[in-house]
């Protein structure tokens, strides 16, 4: 693995733990409004560390998430609304297929990634329709 390669895989593994944090905590707003939603975000949260732990195997290193992006995400839900926020997201789930898809070849693990992303992004799209 080269260092630009594994670089962009620990990026990824930060990026991965941050959103389960996000996640969740956004399934805390949403929880008592509306527990479907709360279960979805769940989901991917769960499915967000499972990603991280496919990244962490790839690297050998662990790395340390914070929560700055979640409280960020979470300021924007009385601002700008749940579907608007869920709508933006799922345009962020989407957009980072493309990252990995030309390396999956290279490292197989990587296809569950890609598989996921767009389900995060269709379940995100349906809660936006649901709250909106």
């Amino acid at each position: 693995m080269t260092e630009e390669i594994k670089n962009i895989f620990m990026e990824a593994q930060k990026g991965e733990l941050d959103a389960v944090i996000m996640y969740n905590m956004l399934a805390d707003a949403m929880g008592s409004e509306n527990k479907e939603i709360a279960e979805s975000l769940r989901k991917i949260a769960k499915d967000e560390g499972k990603h991280a732990a496919i990244f962490k195997k790839l690297t050998g290193e662990a790395v340390v998430p914070d929560d700055a992006q979640a409280k960020y995400v979470c300021g924007l839900l009385p601002a700008i609304g749940a579907k608007t926020l869920f709508a933006n997201m799922a345009k962020g789930e989407y957009d980072s297929i493309e990252k990995f898809k030309g390396l999956q070849d290279e490292y197989p693990e990587l296809r569950v990634i890609v598989e996921d992303e767009p389900k995060h992004g269709d379940a995100l799209i349906k809660m936006s329709e649901i709250t909106g």
